[in-house]
């Protein structure tokens, strides 16, 4: 901005200039408004600078003892749900087994994705033998017997 600023200025003392061209003579008043407007140009160009100079990147303090001492940082809550038992649809797939397809919710995604996962019923979680080798499988019918429903939206 503030290089246009300085163009836009320097273009319009040269345009008034042009337009008001006398002969050439040097008056004590003449000089006077020269250095004035030069004056106001060196002006012009330190705010300019000084503006840049304050949006320096903001300096790094380090924490004093006090700061760094048992205090944990806290855990970011991710997926926080007013309905603890909505499950999160991502979760939920079929998964090929020996005995034919399963429809549930993978365990390890239930826990990366819910803040209650330890609560959820042990009666329902089956180990599974699939591609990917042995995993724990929360079955969708089971947990709609328990009350679970599916998140709405997209999958």
């Amino acid at each position: 901005m503030t290089k246009s600023l300085l163009a836009f200025v320097l273009s319009a003392t040269l345009a008034v200039t042009g337009l008001a061209a006398a002969p050439a003579r040097a008056d004590t008043n003449d000089i006077g408004k020269v250095l004035l407007g030069v004056a106001a140009i060196a002006v012009i160009a330190k705010v300019a600078s000084d503006n840049k100079k304050q949006r320096a990147a903001p300096v790094y303090s380090a924490p004093t003892r006090n700061e760094t001492r048992n205090h944990a940082a806290p855990i970011p809550q991710r997926h926080v749900r007013a309905n603890r038992k909505e499950l999160p649809r991502a979760c939920f797939g079929q998964y090929d087994t020996r005995r034919g397809a399963l429809r549930g919710f993978g365990a390890r995604c239930l826990q990366n994705n819910m803040r209650h996962h330890v609560r959820l019923p042990a009666a329902c979680a089956q180990q599974v033998r699939t591609r990917h080798g042995r995993e724990t499988i929360y079955a969708a019918r089971c947990m709609r017997d328990y009350g679970y429903t599916i998140e709405r939206g997209r999958r």
